[in-house]
This record gives C-alpha cells, sequence and structure tokens, in this order.
C-alpha cells in the first residue's frame, strides 16, 4: 500500500506492511510498517532515521496514528522515521471475539520487546496515547536499553481510583456517547470493552517508574483537561 498526500507526492515513508507478530503471553499482534523496515534494521542508517513504536488508545487502533503521521504538521519527521503501529490485542479491523483473559496492561508492556525482536529493530521511541501511553510507559521501564525515549500523550499513570475513575468514566463518555465513527464501526466492539476493563484494572505504574525508568521522556495533556493534568504531575513527582 502507498500513500500520497494532498498534492499528489509521495513521502520518503510512504509503504505500510502489515505483520503478525507473536508475543511470549499476549497472542499475536497485529503491527503496522509505516515506512522502509530495512532504514529501521540496518546498522549504516539506523542513526539517520528514528524509528517510533506506537500504542494507541481504548476504542481506537493503529488507524489514528495512520491519521496523525499522515498529517501535514508531521511530513517534514516522516521523511526521517519509520513507524510500528501495533494493534493492542483484538483491536485490528474485523477481529474475532477475544475469548482468553484480557493480558494486563504490564504483560502488554513487557511484551512489546517480541515486536522488536521479530523485526530485527534495536531501539525504538515509544509514542502512545492513554492506554498506550501506560503500556509504553511499562515497556520503557522493563526495557531500558531498547528503548531511547517515551512520547505520552494522557498517559494516566493512577490505578483505578477516584481519579482514575473519573477519568476513565471521561473516557467511557467518548466512546460511548458519540455516534461511532467509520473507523470505529470496523473493530469488535465486545474486544474494545475488554482492553476497557484491562485498562480500569491496571495496576499502578508510578513506583515502577521511579525505580526502573531511565529513558527521556515527554509527558503531554490539554491545559483543560485537569485531570489528565494531575496525573502527569504524579509522574513528575519522580523526576
Amino acid at each position: 500500500f502507498r500513500f500520497k498526500m494532498a498534492d499528489d507526492t509521495v513521502p520518503a515513508c510512504d509503504t505500510l506492511s502489515h505483520h503478525v507478530i507473536p508475543t511470549e503471553r499476549v497472542g499475536a499482534l497485529n503491527v503496522w510498517v509505516q515506512g522502509d523496515l530495512s532504514l529501521a534494521q540496518k546498522q549504516e542508517s539506523r542513526d539517520s532515521y528514528c524509528t517510533f513504536l506506537t500504542v494507541h488508545d481504548v476504542g481506537v487502533n493503529h488507524n489514528a496514528w495512520l491519521r496523525f503521521i499522515n498529517s501535514p504538521a508531521m511530513a517534514q519527521i516522516r521523511e526521517k522515521a519509520v513507524f510500528l503501529h501495533v494493534d493492542l490485542m483484538g483491536q485490528e479491523d474485523q477481529a474475532e471475539d477475544v475469548t482468553k483473559d484480557y493480558p494486563s496492561m504490564q504483560e502488554i508492556g513487557e511484551d512489546l520487546v517480541n515486536v522488536l525482536d521479530t523485526l530485527r529493530v534495536k531501539c525504538v521511541v515509544g509514542l502512545g496515547e492513554g492506554a498506550g501511553a501506560n503500556i509504553l510507559l511499562r515497556f520503557g521501564a522493563m526495557h531500558v536499553t531498547r528503548c531511547l525515549g517515551i512520547i505520552c500523550i494522557n498517559p494516566n499513570p493512577a490505578p483505578q481510583s477516584l481519579l482514575g475513575g473519573i477519568m476513565d468514566k471521561v473516557l467511557k463518555m467518548r466512546i460511548g456517547d458519540k455516534p461511532m465513527t467509520a473507523e470505529q464501526k470496523q473493530m469488535n466492539q465486545k474486544n474494545v470493552q475488554k482492553l476497557m476493563d484491562a485498562f480500569e484494572a491496571r495496576s499502578e505504574v508510578t513506583s515502577i517508574i521511579e525505580k526502573s525508568l531511565k529513558c527521556e521522556c515527554m509527558l503531554l495533556a490539554g491545559a483543560k483537561a485537569d485531570m489528565h493534568v494531575k496525573g502527569l504531575d504524579a509522574i513528575f513527582g519522580f523526576w
């Protein structure tokens, strides 16, 4: 598959390839590689190109990241980057029902290294939103030599609590009260609920960050999203 920009030019990061990658505990993950994977694999080109590992939030999948990466604002970064877009278990388009217990946020974070190993990618910069950001914080803490940095959008580090519960209710409102988009209609909503339940049952990640996270981490939240900002304050307290 090849992308085209609005002016019909083809960007450097123009290809999209699909990979189904087995992991140790969370099952097979669908991974979409945007760009020339060989640039992330070869030693002579690794220093010139940045490889991003993206993980989506609840209620969306890799398509949300594709839409963002292909926006005009990302044009210059696309020219020098390769993106590994992970669909969490059962969140890919037209997915069958997940019948087993959904893995925890910690298990997913730890098993993401299998994606790098299978694709023969040495290290990445994590890019995640919501549940995906929470997962990448765990990945970065567990695999310090494979993660150069993490960009976290609304990571919501707290376990289910008064603060976490309010933030998760906001997420549910975003998913449940609005008409589904065309992309969401392609997703298995039973599996979306399973991911939501796993995210609500997450363990706290702040102690893991305090002890083990060594890489640079950029934390982002909307200025008007007071609950998310408080979540960021909890993380910043450890630096």
